[in-house]
């Protein structure tokens, strides 16, 4: 994760689709196959049982992004599970952005799938292509 350190400066929520330059279909599958390969490396902070999906937006309704990952969390009384989706999404968002996928976090919009295997719907994060000068300038 020391390779994703000086994206803590240069991060932005991106809130807003590229019109000019959007996902095409088979990036669908390419962003897919980057996300499950680089989740193999995160580390969580807790042993708490999640899953993940990436879908179309339209599957949710968010008008933020072109795809999102809708996460699906056990959850407990002592909200340990909040902090551990956002250690763990944190580390592939920071990912994301450095190879030109822009990342907003979603709190209120919903999947139309309310759980996967029993897991209630904790977050999604939208996802939207952007180009490396949208994000800061690095400060070192």
């Amino acid at each position: 994760m020391k390779e994703l350190y000086s994206m803590l400066s240069k991060r932005v929520s991106i809130r807003k689709s590229r019109i000019d330059n959007p996902f095409k279909t088979d990036d669908y599958d390419n962003i897919k196959t980057i996300i499950d390969s680089r989740m193999k490396e995160i580390k969580k902070l807790y042993d708490y049982n999640f899953k993940y999906e990436l879908v179309d937006i339209k599957e949710t309704n968010s008008k933020i992004g072109e795809f999102a990952i809708c996460i699906y969390s056990e959850k407990f009384s002592d909200n340990l599970y909040l902090i551990n989706i956002g250690y763990i999404f944190e580390q592939l968002e920071l990912y994301l952005e450095s190879i030109d996928i822009g990342v907003c976090w979603l709190g209120i919009p919903r999947p139309k799938k309310k759980d996967i295997d029993g897991l209630p719907h904790a977050i999604m994060l939208g996802l939207t292509k952007i180009n490396s000068d949208m994000l800061r300038k690095d400060e070192n």
